[in-house]
This record gives C-alpha cells, structure tokens and sequence, in this order.
C-alpha cells in the first residue's frame, strides 16, 4: 500500500476538517506515494522514536502529538525538532499526525473512552465547531449504566483503561456519580464545561492540585488519570482499527506504553 492509501484510512477514521483551528493535523513530512511495508503507531516523535523507526525500517509513522505543531522557519540539525525531520526525510519516512481530529470525530478517541465507561445519553463536553447543523466538539458527558460512588469509580478507572494509579480531588467520595465526564487528555480547560453541565465527576489528565481542589469546592470531583491523560493508550487504539483495514502486507508496529 502506498501512504497516501492509508492516509485516506485515516481520514476516514478522524477527518481532518474536525481538528481545532490552532492544531497542525495530517501529512507533515515525506512522499504521498511512499510504497508502506512497516507502519510505525507512537504517542509522539522522541530521540527514542526514531531511532526504532530506523532500526525497525519503518517506512510511516502516524503519532497523536505533531512532530510539527508550532511553524518552524528553518530546518536543520541545531534543534531537535530539526535533526527528527531531517532523519525522517533522508531515510523517506513519511509522518503523518492524529490530534484533536481524533478526539472529537465520532467514534473517536472521546466516544472509545467514553464507550469504556458505559456512558449513556452521551453528550458532547467541550463545542469546538457546527457542521451542517451538527455539534461537534471535545470530551464526552453522559448517566453511566451501572452508577457508583466517586470513589468506586476512582477504584475501577486503572482496570477500565488499563493505567496504573489515579488521583482524586473530592469532598463528596461516598457520593453517587448520577452525570460523568470524561476527556482523554490535559483536564484543565474541561472543568468549567463539567461544572456547567452540573457533573459530578471529571475523568482527565494534566489537572493541577490546585485546578482539582478547587473544582472539588465547586461540586465537581476530579479523578486525574496522569500528566498524558489517556493519550498514551492512543497506538493500541488505533492499532485494532487499522488491523482491520490494511493490506497483509503492511506489518504494524508500536512504539509507546501498552493499553486498550
């Protein structure tokens, strides 16, 4: 399969007209017409990264942070940024982002997580754009299926999302969670939509002590699932879509953290 084949598989599974305006998503650096053998699924580009994709003779590989985010004016071997894309273009590895796309297309990223908790009546946590009358937008809200307390909840996310250790801001543990919300990565602009939408419970990344006591005081438990949030389960997730879809004769290979 060539890249730009599986490039159209990609965006059919997370367009990239539903990517924030201030997110880089998509084909960053390489060929469309790259003939793919090994395709390479990373959290983000690391020192780490490319050097198993040079050493496993990637050929493509699609993470969820942008090698490329912010624009760039020069590219060359006194940054690091610089010296991942310079490796990548003389080897012809093609790179190509997941985003915010990801997380608000239906059946995203934002609607597996939210799959996980048995969330019904789901509704959209954080708007970020209206298409043909259609709402689309960040995170997810929703009545769980089985209810429990906050604190029974804390107890089951390390089983349900396969992590190790949360951290929970509540003045309410014993409390029935009637209304979750969850997003899949940094938390902290997702507090205020949790407080408006009267959950009682936020599942996130990346909230401060600070940021978690105080939505605590304001009704809202915080359940803080990590600095990444549940970015790091993104390779596994998108591996068992792609499994699916591409040809026998692309071998698939993941770099990152185990999950899902």
């Amino acid at each position: 399969m060539t890249s730009n084949e599986i490039i159209r598989i990609l965006e059919r599974m997370a367009p990239t007209r539903f990517a924030c305006d201030w997110d880089n998503v998509g084909l960053l650096a390489g060929r469309r017409e790259k003939e793919v053998g090994r395709l390479a699924l990373a959290l983000e580009v690391s020192d780490e990264v490319v050097d198993r994709c040079l050493k496993e003779k990637v050929d493509m590989l699609v993470t969820y942070h942008p090698i490329l985010f912010h624009k760039i004016s020069r590219v060359n071997d006194d940054s690091y940024r610089g010296r991942w894309l310079l490796s990548f273009l003389q080897n012809d590895i093609v790179c190509y982002a997941f985003h915010t796309n990801f997380d608000v297309a239906p059946e995203g990223f934002s609607d597996e997580a939210a799959d996980r908790l048995g969330l019904l009546q789901r509704r959209i946590l954080l708007m970020t754009q209206k298409r043909d009358e259609i709402l689309y937008g960040r995170g997810r809200y929703g009545v769980p299926e089985i209810p429990c307390t906050i604190d029974g909840l804390a107890e089951e996310i390390p089983e349900l999302f396969g992590i190790e250790d949360v951290k929970t801001y509540t003045r309410y543990g014993g409390k029935i969670a009637e209304k979750i919300a969850i997003c899949t990565g940094n938390g902290q602009e997702f507090i205020a939509p949790a407080e408006q939408t009267e959950c009682d419970v936020l599942i996130c990344g990346g909230v401060s002590e600070t940021a978690g006591m105080d939505a605590a005081k304001e009704g809202v438990s915080v359940i803080d699932v990590g600095p990444l949030g549940l970015e790091p389960l993104f390779a596994r997730l998108v591996q068992k879509r792609l499994e699916k879809e591409l040809d026998d004769k692309v071998e698939l290979v993941i770099l990152g953290p185990e999950g899902w």
